[in-house]
């Protein structure tokens, strides 16, 4: 368990995290841990940018292109709730399944990110979105890109909660701009869906 960690970086193209599979980095049952000015590339295996387990995750200015699975992933566990704040980060280019994933008890403030260019590997077997929101997580995204995925731009599933405001969603070859799923509440305010 750690607290009040800042891990800063010299540049998205300078500072590159690359495990050949797994999390670049995994975060669990700790708070205000902050990742800024980095390139989390996990290309093999099961590769995932940052998994946060139980904890609370801030990241700015950081990439994930090329990442396998998910740039980001927020769960909680046993009682504790995953948060993720993410500003000006760049969830982009993953392989086959998310760019941001909020799996279950998880909640997120996402501020002038994208989640673009998702799920276009050879092998893709699954279904692909920029940000998915899933069972009892909840989503706050404003300011925000998710541009030419290729399912859905964002999704809402279970009792999941997602607000979107002056965003943008757009150009998804097989799917929506968003897609709301099993009774999960979705407010859009500004948002422009675009080549749908």
């Amino acid at each position: 368990n750690k607290s009040n960690l800042k891990i800063v970086g010299a540049g998205l193209y300078a500072s590159i995290i690359n495990p050949p599979s797994k999390d670049a980095f995994f975060v669990y049952q700790s708070s205000n841990i902050v990742f800024d000015k980095m390139w989390l590339l996990s290309p093999g295996t099961d590769g995932r940018g940052i998994l946060a387990l139980a904890a609370s995750v801030e990241t700015y200015l950081i990439r994930t292109n090329g990442t396998r699975w998910l740039g980001i992933e927020a769960v909680g566990q046993n009682g504790w709730v995953s948060t993720l704040t993410a500003r000006y980060s760049r969830f982009d280019g993953i392989q086959t399944i998310a760019g941001v994933y909020l799996e279950d008890a998880a909640n997120a403030n996402l501020y002038g990110i994208s989640a673009s260019g998702i799920g276009f590997a050879t092998d893709y077997t699954g279904y692909c979105s920029g940000l998915v929101v899933n069972k009892s997580s909840t989503a706050y995204v404003d300011q925000s890109t998710f541009y030419h995925n290729r399912d859905d731009g964002v999704m809402a599933t279970g009792t999941s909660r997602l607000e979107m405001v002056n965003s943008y969603t757009g150009d998804h070859p097989e799917g929506f701009g968003a897609i709301i799923l099993q009774g999960a509440t979705a407010i859009f305010r500004n948002v422009t869906f675009a080549n749908i």
